[in-house]
């Protein structure tokens, strides 16, 4: 296979970092990864160090990862709508948690537990979507993974962590 460094330049941006700030973080300057990019020939100890920050293994600078990028892409293509529906519900539930915290929930039992029926509300209708049970599937790494290549959001994330241990608790036997 051969090398393609242009991917860093696509990794800073599904990170929303510049390649100053990427260069920096790794120990390299800014010029030496410009150069690197532009002549497409760089050392192992920059490729582990790349890979490492952006989480990823040294194979997607050898377009290792495109089949899987393009299995990302159909599958993302596939769930657009239940995807939007789900960053929408995301959104709203952040939204309103902000509200209850701007409202000093925590010192209004009645508005806490308006709050957790509205959050079990939003995240049943989320869990019925097929992009939600794929996401489900996964494990801690891999959605991690996907956020920082930029394919789901850190909310999103965070309610797939959510949801998955509530439904270990209900699993398990056990409510809240």
């Amino acid at each position: 296979m051969k090398l393609d460094l242009s991917i860093i330049k696509t990794l800073c941006k599904q990170k929303n970092i510049t390649l100053k700030a990427f260069a920096h973080e790794i120990g390299f300057t800014d010029v030496g990864i410009i150069r690197a990019i532009k002549n497409n020939s760089t050392t192992s100890d920059f490729l582990e160090k790349a890979a490492n920050y952006f989480n990823v293994g040294v194979d997607v600078f050898f377009g290792g990862q495109s089949k899987a990028t393009e299995i990302l892409a159909i599958l993302d293509s596939a769930f657009a709508d239940d995807k939007k529906r789900t960053d929408d519900i995301v959104t709203a539930i952040n939204q309103a948690a902000k509200v209850f915290d701007d409202m000093q929930m925590n010192d209004d039992p009645k508005l806490q537990k308006k709050f957790l029926q509205y959050q079990r509300k939003q995240f049943k209708s989320v869990i019925g979507n097929i992009y939600v049970d794929m996401l489900m599937r996964l494990g801690s790494d891999e959605l991690n993974k996907l956020v920082a290549l930029g394919y789901i959001s850190e909310g999103v994330c965070k309610m797939i962590e959510f949801a998955k241990k509530g439904m270990s608790e209900i699993e398990n036997g056990g409510t809240k």
